[in-house]
C-alpha cells in the first residue's frame, strides 16, 4: 500500500471564515476541484465545534473510538482539506505519491489544484508530502508549515516544494 500526496498550506484564516470555506469554495474553484464542498461534521460544523478540536489532546485520538465525523474535515468526491491544526489545512487527493513524484503531468495538475485552493485561503507557506507521514510531531507547540519542512529535512524524508 502506498502513501497519497498531501499538501501543508499555512494560512492566517480566522474560524469563522475557515468555517464560511464551503460556500467560498463552491464559487470559486474550477476543474476537477469545483462542486459542493461539506464539512464531515455535517451541515452544523461550527466555531465551538473547531476550537474543541484544536484543543483536543492527540491522547484522545489515540485511546477512543473516532471517526472522520468528528474531525474538521471539508470533503468533496476523493479531495479533502483538514483544519486539524488552527493555522494549517492540509489538502489530500488520492493520488499516490509516486505517481506524483514520477509523472509530470500528475504533478502539473495535483499542482494546479493545490495553487487554486491556496490563492483562495490566502496560503503564506505550501510543502508537499507522502501522507500518511512519519515525521516526529511535537503535541507541545503550533507547528508551521517551516516546522515540517525542517522536520522533513532533518529525518530525511521526501518532500517536494511548490514554487507559487
Amino acid at each position: 500500500m502506498g502513501q497519497n500526496i498531501s499538501a501543508i498550506m499555512e494560512h492566517n484564516l480566522s474560524p469563522e471564515q475557515i468555517i464560511a470555506l464551503p460556500q467560498l469554495l463552491h464559487s470559486k474553484l474550477e476543474g476537477d476541484l469545483a462542486g459542493a464542498w461539506g464539512w464531515t461534521f455535517g451541515p452544523d460544523m461550527n466555531t465551538d465545534q473547531l476550537q474543541k478540536t484544536w484543543r483536543q489532546d492527540m491522547d484522545f485520538f489515540l485511546n477512543n473510538t473516532w471517526s472522520e465525523a468528528d474531525l474538521p474535515m471539508l470533503e468533496r468526491d476523493t479531495y479533502s482539506l483538514y483544519f486539524g491544526e488552527p493555522h494549517l489545512v492540509h489538502f489530500d487527493s488520492l493520488m499516490r505519491w509516486s505517481s506524483y513524484a514520477d509523472d509530470m503531468k500528475r504533478r502539473d495538475m495535483f499542482n494546479q489544484w493545490v495553487k487554486q485552493l491556496a490563492d483562495i485561503i490566502g496560503a503564506t507557506d505550501i510543502l508537499l508530502v507522502p501522507a500518511p507521514f512519519d515525521a516526529d510531531v511535537s503535541e507541545d507547540d503550533e507547528w508551521r508549515v517551516a516546522d515540517y519542512r525542517k522536520a522533513f529535512q532533518d529525518m530525511g524524508l521526501k518532500h517536494f516544494e511548490l514554487e507559487r
